[in-house]
């Protein structure tokens, strides 16, 4: 007799065992589920703000200087001889000689020696801190932009500040090892 319950109360312990886990998830399986959800939705919630401010960054601040600059970037350039084309890797260096303020890169724009525009390079604006310096990099494989090929940038600031220096710095394989740099060209002053 005593066997008989002592095995009843092992089938039902592990009725239990195996019950209370199936009637839990049962239970609270779709709460969990919505709570995931939720969660989930607060990311996206959360992302989406962000990336209002970031885009509308330039609506918010108040413009106190700026400038539009084309860089010229010679991505490949013929031999003297006119027989042999070399192939320049380019560098864009954008350098923010302000010490104390940052400034903003609101576009870069690529151009080929036909004036055919490539995709930007950045989506939404870019900061630069005080003294800090961003590049944007070209392969010699990608070198698809000629001799004519060109950089257009536009910068804006919330306050008076040093322009930033951007040039294009060109550099070619070995055994010649060519190298350009190309200083930015001011074609618009962007004032208040």
């Amino acid at each position: 007799m005593m066997q008989k319950l002592f095995l009843y109360i092992q089938i039902i312990g592990a009725f239990l065992l195996v019950a209370i886990p199936l009637i839990f998830i049962f239970r609270f399986g779709n709460q969990i589920s919505n709570i995931s959800s939720s969660i989930k939705g607060i990311q996206s919630s959360h992302e989406q703000v962000i990336e209002t401010i970031k885009s509308d960054a330039l609506n918010d601040i108040q413009i106190m200087a700026g400038q539009e600059i084309y860089v010229p970037a010679y991505a490949s350039l013929k031999s003297y001889e006119g027989e042999k084309e070399f192939n320049f890797s380019v560098t864009l260096s954008i350098r923010n000689t302000d010490p104390g303020h940052s400034i903003i890169i609101s576009s870069i724009d690529f151009y080929n020696s036909e004036g055919a525009k490539f995709q930007p390079f950045i989506q939404e604006p870019l900061i630069i801190k005080p003294m800090a310096t961003n590049d944007f990099y070209l392969s010699k494989s990608e070198s698809f932009g000629g001799s004519g090929a060109n950089f257009y940038v536009e910068w804006v600031a919330d306050t008076l500040v040093n322009e930033p220096v951007i040039e294009a710095i060109m550099l070619g394989a070995a055994p010649h090892g060519y190298s350009i740099v190309s200083p930015g060209r001011v074609v618009k002053n962007i004032l208040p």
